[in-house]
């Protein structure tokens, strides 16, 4: 018998070194940077996921790391009482580095918010969000505890990267940690009495110099004082790290391993690093490994080998490795302690929305990078964008409008100034552009056709809003005039409570109007002849104004009904309205004509909580126009009012509508104040600067950056975002191909690639572009021209027109607004 515990005791003491190996996780440093085992076989973990955006830290840096730890590790006691996994990750896509804390209670942010001045939150994180770096991935083993910070190297070294650092814990089976205590407390025993033999000779010495016995026995001392210390709380612990690149991947472990092992303090299980082939977060699996890489042997209990992928920590380790960083990153703003709101920090830091399936990337916060989302819902609560000419506006409208087309939701451009938004046809394959001038789709308009369902003397006075405003005529020439309008459709067969129909009978044309103005004065207007004159004298001019010139072709008597545009084709699909080419009056007229159909037709859909629609109001002051407090109320101002009401009118049906201006000074304060997402391009006019500084609550530092940004920078304002951001505008897709899409009838079966193998950029093809520009005005000459050059390149009929724009914008030497004119005398002024 005493041979046998000799035997054994002296077994186990000759191979102290491999025990201590498998005991530390050292037997694991021969797979060490090679891939390990196809893990498949995992514990699922369900965690509640929240984002720390920023914190408030404390003035002395170590008691900031201490004071955080502390608080974790009281959250994860907590837990391991109630039996709930935790959860830590850094996750980078490239542009910024953002920190999630997951359990399944609030222990984590009560117990922050306990302890930190000021702790931002956001709540409500899918697990989608550790999908997007997870090709390759790894663990790192190992159990430290940590007392100085190693996230900012962490995060540092993930910055610009894609990639993520998982820590995830689950308690340990209390069952399996008490054998695992008696088995460290009877390892110690044997080693401690191996002087102690036995047999016939009695009590005899054995030597004390077997390889590793030493550091065996000081590693189960440590071990022991280290259970026995942090108590009873073991968790079971996966350090995941994952990237979409190899190197990455391996570069990040290296990483791990090095910031672990030089911060550690107990030097007990040093950190390794292990390649994993497979693993569940592309699939948005939240997971530990449960499979054990074991070599059982030399007399162990199984509950100690350490030769698995889970790491063993009690709950002080833990939280020491759950940090929050000491400095600011792109996706995490630490505020230092001495900074307050008026002092270093100006714009907000971190972005206020996250990436969902309804929203869009507006651009880059400038001061940490990270992408500004926008809940495409915030634009049915109305947008505001200013700006001067050339800081941006126009593109960030753009910009907007592309995601609102890729989102499948509608929109309408009402462009009063210059020709920019027909651009869009570049991205938006569908869209339609009309134009006043003689450049794109004829834009025909009939002012007294309501909407269907429409009546007739509520489409009266809605009609007196127009003329109103544009006109800004004496009350009593606008009682007169909406006593015409009421006489001319009742000689139409329609009375003032009739409900439009548009095949019920004819609506008056503005040549209905004129012809009645005599006799209606006659009839109707009791004043002195000279009064009369005057009121007729008014009416009439406008009318011939109207009836004149660009306006006569918008308003011509007896167009097509079926080319006029109406609310209802306004609000299907992606429209264009250019304006440009009408004088102020006209103009003005016009697009409160368009308002208000699109505002009938929108009138008779059902309500939605959704964004439905999207109309854009450049140049917002011809309709929407400032009104002064004391000013003396005008048919202007009445106007104005009514306008800028449709915004929390319309909203309830869907509708969004974006308001863009150069000068907000000159917009309607209450439209203003009606916008949720505020964007303000450089402002330099005093007046314009103070009207964006009240709208968006500036400090007096905050106003004085108006007027130096760059062209694509803005300061913007969301819905709940609380601090203004300063951010970079993405760019619009909006370069143009082919001039002559406005005119095309099928670019869903575009030839463009066709055409530019058919057709010959030689001499011939230039002389022939720059004669045809040269006889631009001459239509029977133009098409005379092209059917030349169609059947010289052998194109199919509806191959020529492409032809035409390709050979345009490749030789051309005129400006886009001459291509399309020459296109449209081409086509003959239809589409």
């Amino acid at each position: 018998m005493a041979n046998y515990y000799t035997d054994r005791d002296n077994y186990f003491l000759q191979h102290a070194s491999e025990i201590y190996e498998y005991l530390s996780g050292d037997s694991l440093s021969r797979y060490a940077h090679s891939s390990l085992l196809n893990y498949n076989n995992y514990d699922e973990v369900s965690l509640r996921i929240k984002e720390v955006t920023g914190y408030r830290k404390l003035k002395d840096s170590d008691v900031n790391i201490a004071t955080i730890s502390n608080s974790v590790a009281s959250s994860l006691s907590s837990s391991h009482s109630s039996d709930i996994a935790v959860g830590y990750f850094l996750v980078s896509d490239g542009r910024s580095t953002r920190l999630f804390f997951g359990s399944e209670d609030n222990g984590f942010e009560n117990n922050l918010r306990s302890v930190l001045p000021e702790l931002h939150i956001r709540d409500n994180i899918r697990s989608k969000v550790f999908c997007r770096a997870s090709n390759y991935s790894g663990i790192v083993t190992g159990a430290f505890r940590i007392s100085e910070d190693v996230v900012d190297t962490i995060m540092n070294a993930m910055e610009g990267g894609e990639m993520m650092v998982a820590i995830l814990a689950i308690p340990a089976d209390g069952i399996s940690y008490t054998i695992a205590l008696s088995e460290l407390a009877l390892l110690s025993s044997r080693y401690n009495n191996q002087n102690n033999t036995f047999g016939n000779n009695g009590r005899r010495q054995l030597p004390d110099n077997f390889p590793g016995n030493r550091r065996l026995l000081d590693f189960l001392n440590r071990q022991g004082d280290r259970f026995s210390e942090d108590g009873n709380d073991i968790w079971e612990t996966a350090i995941w790290f994952t990237a979409n690149r190899e190197s990455d991947r391996n570069a990040l472990g290296d990483c791990l391993v090095g910031a672990f092992n030089r911060a550690d303090e107990i030097q007990l299980e040093r950190a390794g690093c292990f390649y994993i082939n497979t693993n569940g977060f592309r699939n948005g699996r939240l997971h530990i490994p449960t499979s054990r890489y074991r070599n059982i042997g030399y007399d162990l209990d199984s509950n100690l080998i350490k030769g698995d992928l889970i790491s063993y920590m009690t709950s002080k380790e833990l939280a020491s490795l759950f940090q929050l960083p000491l400095y600011s990153h792109s996706g995490i703003e630490v505020i230092d302690a001495d900074i307050t709101s008026d002092s270093m920090r100006t714009f907000a830091y971190n972005s206020s929305g996250t990436d969902t399936a309804d929203s869009f990337v507006l651009g880059s916060m400038d001061e940490s990078r990270q992408p500004l989302y926008v809940k495409l819902d915030a634009i049915q609560r109305h947008v505001l964008v200013t700006g001067t000419p050339g800081s941006g506006k126009s593109n960030t409208v753009k910009h907007i409008l592309e995601e609102v087309a890729r989102a499948n939701k509608n929109f309408c451009v009402l462009e009063s100034a210059k020709k920019e938004y027909w651009e869009l046809i570049g991205s938006v394959n569908d869209l339609q552009v009309y134009s006043a001038g003689y450049d794109a789709l004829p834009l025909r308009l009939n002012p007294f056709e309501p909407e269907d369902g429409v009546v007739i003397g509520n489409h009266i006075d809605e009609l007196m809003y127009a003329f109103s405003g544009a006109f800004d005529w004496e009350d009593r020439i606008r009682m007169d005039f909406k006593g015409l309008l009421g006489y001319t459709y009742e000689k139409l067969g329609w009375k003032s409570y009739d409900e439009a129909y548009k095949y019920r009978g004819r609506y008056p044309s503005f040549e209905d109007l004129m012809n009645n103005l005599y006799e209606y004065s006659d009839k109707e207007i009791r004043s002195s002849s000279e009064i009369k004159r005057d009121i007729e004298g008014a009416i009439y001019s406008r009318g011939r104004d109207l009836r004149s010139g660009i306006s006569g072709l918008i308003f011509q008597n007896g167009s097509d009904s079926r080319t006029l545009l109406t609310g209802e084709r306004l609000c299907t699909g992606h429209n264009v309205v250019e304006l440009d080419d009408l004088s102020t009056d006209a103009k003005s007229f016009v697009l409160s004509i368009l308002l208000i159909k699109i505002k009938q037709y929108i009138y008779r859909q059902n309500e939605t909580s959704h964004l439905r629609n999207v109309l854009v109001l450049e140049e917002a002051h011809n309709v929407m126009a400032d009104i002064p407090e004391g000013t003396v109320k005008s048919s202007k101002s009445i106007t104005s009012t009514y306008f800028s009401d449709m915004l929390s009118e319309v909203r309830a049906y869907g509708m969004g509508m974006i308001i863009a201006d150069q000068s907000p000074s000159r917009i309607n304060q209450s439209a203003i104040r009606n916008t949720s997402v505020k964007i303000i391009h450089e402002t330099s006019d005093r007046r314009d600067m103070e009207s964006v500084s009240y709208a968006l609550g500036l400090s007096e530092y905050q106003e004085s950056v108006l007027p130096t940004m760059r062209t694509g920078q803005a300061l913007v304002s969301l819905p709940g975002g609380g601090v203004t951001s300063r951010v970079n505008v993405q760019h619009s897709n909006t370069s143009v191909k082919n001039v002559a899409c406005i005119f095309c009838k099928s670019r869903e079966f575009c030839c463009y690639e066709r055409v530019k193998n058919k057709v010959r950029m030689d001499a011939d093809t230039v002389l022939t572009i720059e004669i045809m520009l040269t006889a631009m005005y001459d239509g029977r000459r133009i098409r005379e021209m092209v059917d030349n050059f169609a059947t010289k390149h052998r194109l199919e009929t509806w191959e020529t027109l492409c032809a035409l724009g390709y050979v345009l914008m490749q030789s051309g030497s005129r400006g886009m607004r001459e291509y399309r004119k020459l296109i449209y005398r081409y086509t003959g002024g239809e589409r």
